[in-house]
């Protein structure tokens, strides 16, 4: 009897803990997959194919464009991507994110089209950067699953290299 209440009692603690785990991002966890990502958002994808959901939701009042990455079906990577047209569009998304991560543990300033913000969680490593034109990055990365990338990295490199080999 004592070891059925035992056991009952931690069936419990592992069922609730299971589902009190926080989210990594927005509402999602890394690793989840692409069904996954698209049932907890709030909308269908504007557009998506087996390594991208594209997404364009509104954050404070802005339409930003939203890019979840996901290699063997685990989301790795989620990238928000908005215009800044000057120096306060930045600093604006910039002060959104320290409110909810706290100050950047790495910061450079330089002005608009060159600044590099970072922050990190146990599981999440967050770059705020300049992208293409007055384009603004925020890109949050799951730590658990930078090996994925590194191997995906590896073999694209692999290919151009076979590629460029087979060319002589």
């Amino acid at each position: 009897m004592v070891k059925c209440f035992f056991y009952t009692l931690i069936l419990i603690f592992f069922s609730v803990n299971c589902y009190a785990q926080k989210k990594d991002f927005r509402n999602v966890r890394w690793g989840m997959s692409r069904l996954e990502v698209m049932a907890n958002e709030e909308v269908a994808p504007e557009s998506f194919d087996l390594a991208y959901l594209f997404y364009k939701p509104d954050v404070d009042g802005r339409t930003f464009n939203l890019i979840y990455e996901f290699i063997g079906n685990k989301l790795t990577d989620a990238e928000y991507i908005f215009i800044a047209y000057n120096r306060n569009d930045y600093l604006w998304v910039k002060s959104l994110i320290e409110i909810k991560y706290g100050r950047p543990i790495f910061s450079f300033d330089g002005g608009t089209g060159n600044y590099k913000f970072k922050w990190r969680t146990p599981r999440t490593e967050i770059t705020m950067r300049p992208g293409r034109d007055r384009e603004c990055l925020v890109e949050y990365s799951g730590k658990k699953f930078q090996y994925l990338k590194k191997e995906k990295d590896k073999k694209i490199q692999l290919t151009k290299v076979n590629a460029v080999k087979s060319s002589f």
